[in-house]
């Protein structure tokens, strides 16, 4: 019995030991303090993304949330955590003053307005980067496959003072990378599929139709909505990475353009011209960095990459937009073709056509 009773203590005291701190209230001190990194840490993240991709209406609104953060940080520093109320239990003057914790709530809804409009404008530029790519890759896959007619011609010996090779010197890798390129849009295309589903998970789909939000449900949207934006910027970093491998043979020559190092290429995207121009700037982003900074390495970048004057930071997103719908009415018209022929060849008393003759063979 002392045995049991001994046991049922130790499970008892484990228990206790071993149970999250959530079970027990937070001091409003606490939450403030919470609210107060957290939001600071969300600003820092967004400051980046926001000079890479903001339109200038967003421009501004973060300037706003900015200026509301050190508004709610005062009454944070202040600890104004409550509202003031007597000895007495009456409410002092400055009992209708927000609190820091009111603040911060409001400041979370700006943010998660703000993080949402991104985290769409990510998905989208994805899919417009990865269908760029995806073309390009797919005609590298049909053509230099190991079944493919051009690999005959890569087996064949060439006489360089005679013959004349019958490929592109710059394109002859693409027969030994074409499965990690193959490898790299099937991630690509992956990640982007995560990322939009995540706005399927059911607990999003509930919080999302709550009329009244807590503080923790807000939270909990802002973190989707930066999941989203993470896996959007490894989809675009597999894109990007078909690219460079599709233009290594040009390294060479970005070293003697911009006189740096390997590294430096590799650290920096701006050097990377194996990049197409329009997209440096997400892989800029990717690495956190700001573009229009990044320029500033090469004093003359616009001079000798005269592509970069058609890159405007807050023209990028209606640009972007502009390409995806292209891209859409360029599927729907292949949609509405195929369906046309469809239609065709299901039509009562249709038939195929018959074969052209055969040419009547020369005289001799």
């Amino acid at each position: 019995m002392r045995k049991t009773r001994r046991l049922i203590l130790k499970i008892t005291a484990v228990i206790v030991l071993l149970a999250p701190l959530t079970l027990f209230p937070k001091s409003n001190a606490t939450i403030s303090e919470e609210d107060y990194q957290y939001t600071l840490g969300l600003l820092r993240e967004l400051s980046t993304i926001v000079q890479n991709f903001g339109t200038e209406e967003q421009i501004e609104q973060y300037k706003k949330i900015k200026l509301y953060y050190q508004i709610a940080a005062e009454r944070h520093y202040s600890k104004h955590f409550i509202k003031s109320v007597s000895l007495s239990g009456n409410p002092t003057p400055d009992a209708n003053i927000k609190t820091s914790i009111d603040l911060f709530y409001e400041l979370k809804v700006d943010l998660l307005e703000m993080y949402a409009s991104f985290a769409d404008f990510y998905t989208l530029r994805t899919k417009v980067l990865l269908d760029g790519m995806a073309r390009e890759a797919t005609d590298i896959m049909i053509e230099y496959g190991k079944q493919s007619p051009m690999a005959k011609y890569f087996q064949r010996p060439v006489d360089p003072l005679r013959d004349t090779k019958p490929y592109d010197a710059d394109k002859f890798h693409y027969f030994y990378h074409r499965q990690s390129i193959e490898a790299q849009l099937d991630s690509g295309y992956r990640y982007l599929q995560q990322a939009r589903n995540v706005y399927k998970d059911v607990d999003y789909m509930y919080i999302l139709a709550k009329d009244q939000k807590t503080s923790a449900d807000l939270d909990f949207m802002i973190e989707k909505h930066r999941a989203v934006i993470i896996l959007s910027r490894q989809a675009k970093e597999c894109g990007i990475a078909v690219y460079q491998t599709l233009n290594t043979h040009r390294m060479d020559d970005i070293l003697r353009k911009y006189d740096v190092s390997i590294t430096n290429v590799i650290r920096y995207p701006i050097y990377d011209d194996r990049i197409p121009e329009e997209f440096k700037i997400d892989a800029t982003d990717n690495r956190k960095l700001s573009f229009n900074i990044e320029k500033k390495r090469v004093s003359n970048y616009e001079e000798v990459n005269p592509d970069a004057r058609e890159v405007t930071t807050t023209k990028l997103q209606e640009k972007t937009k502009q390409k995806a719908d292209e891209n859409q009415r360029a599927l729907e018209e292949v949609d509405r073709d195929r369906e046309s022929r469809r239609q065709s060849r299901t039509q009562p008393g249709s038939a195929a056509p018959a074969p052209a003759p055969a040419p009547a063979p020369a005289a001799r």
